[in-house]
């Protein structure tokens, strides 16, 4: 049994080393070869003692192979500087700066097979109320995703891969096809509402933009003042939604559960109390990371949630270090790109510390 749990915890470590390896390779290796050792690592798998090479090869493979076919999807060149008609549809609520306004375009009418599946779109001149699940027709003047070289920054290149963004645009000009996109632009719209709820309610509010984006993520409310107080309280990280954020609408949605099981005669029976509770925990947790709009610190969190409570629903005793490391493991299936920014090592690392700290040894 002791020889098992061994190779469980070996296994977990291999595959997640795989996965992190192309994270920290200058260059690809060639799609075949990823291929055929992604095939290899599936035939190991057939003996028991080498699933721990197996799984750190299919680890490697999978991460690599995410990264080849985004690399295809990015707009490559610099371009002729000319506009390119794009018709499609905002996936994002739009975030609106004093000098410009921001949002993630879809690209769905003719030549779209052309074209990145999601552009960064800048709105500098004549700007008009934009709202999420707007189908638009505009003239767009494309670059690739980019960054400019700062040694003392952040890398923008490696945040837009990140974020599968293929492409950077400017708008010419552009002409409104239709106020809804119908049910792809739903959830943004719903963010959109609450948006406008908070800020018709908090107007007047120096508070309003923090409160806004501790509702939906949504920072560009704030102003330099409010900017140059978090970082000099050193309180930035607590307005970005992650793991803190989510735990606190999980126990909120857990503690409604409670209250649902002792009034509702329905729910005294057997373990139904108890199942309501950890359903109302990941619901609350879904519905916050929702209105936060799935963001990649979100996406993690709501993962390690999962895992914590399927856990604590199959009634299965898992060490805490275990449960980070298939947590770990499965942010870098489900997510191949979480490793390429930092609020992927400092979650992690951060927990692996207080695990170290206070977990008890088993």
């Amino acid at each position: 049994m002791k020889g098992e749990k061994t190779g469980d915890w070996a296994s977990a470590v291999g595959l997640a080393l795989g996965a992190l390896a192309p994270a920290c390779l200058p260059v690809l290796p060639p799609l075949a070869g990823i291929a055929c050792l992604g095939l290899g690592g599936l035939i190991l798998l057939r003996w028991k003692r080498l699933h721990v090479p197996a799984l750190l090869v299919i680890g490697f493979c999978w991460v690599a192979a995410n990264y080849h076919f985004r690399t295809a999807e990015r707009l490559d060149g610099p371009g002729d500087g000319s506009s390119v008609p794009v018709e499609g549809v905002i996936r994002s609520v739009p975030q609106r700066f004093p000098e410009f306004s921001r949002f993630r375009f879809t690209p769905t009418g003719p030549g779209a097979e052309r074209l990145p599946g999601s552009l960064l779109v800048y709105w500098y001149r004549d700007r008009p109320e934009l709202a999420a699940g707007q189908r638009w027709a505009l003239e767009l003047h494309l670059k690739p995703p980019w960054g400019a070289v700062n040694f003392h920054g952040p890398d923008r290149e490696r945040w837009l891969f990140a974020q599968g963004i293929g492409g950077v645009g400017s708008v010419r000009s552009g002409r409104l096809l239709s106020p809804s996109a119908g049910f792809p632009g739903s959830a943004q719209r719903w963010r959109e509402r609450v948006l406008t709820a908070v800020s018709g309610q908090l107007r007047d509010s120096r508070m309003s933009g923090f409160i806004r984006a501790l509702a939906t993520a949504e920072t560009s409310a704030l102003t330099a003042s409010d900017k140059d107080l978090l970082r000099r309280t050193g309180t930035a990280h607590l307005l970005a939604i992650s793991g803190l954020h989510i735990g606190l609408a999980a126990a909120g949605g857990a503690g409604l559960g409670r209250v649902l099981g002792a009034v509702l005669p329905i729910l005294q029976r057997g373990r139904a109390a108890y199942f309501m509770t950890l359903g109302c925990s990941l619901l609350a947790g879904l519905a916050y990371a929702a209105l936060a709009g799935f963001g990649v610190a979100t996406q993690r969190a709501i993962l390690m949630l999962v895992c914590v409570l399927a856990a604590l629903g199959m009634s299965r005793a898992m060490q805490p270090f275990r449960a980070w490391l298939l947590a770990l493991s499965a942010v870098l299936l489900l997510d191949p790109f979480a490793a390429l920014g930092p609020g992927f090592w400092f979650s992690f690392l951060a927990v692996a510390a207080l695990l170290l700290q206070f977990a008890p040894r088993a």
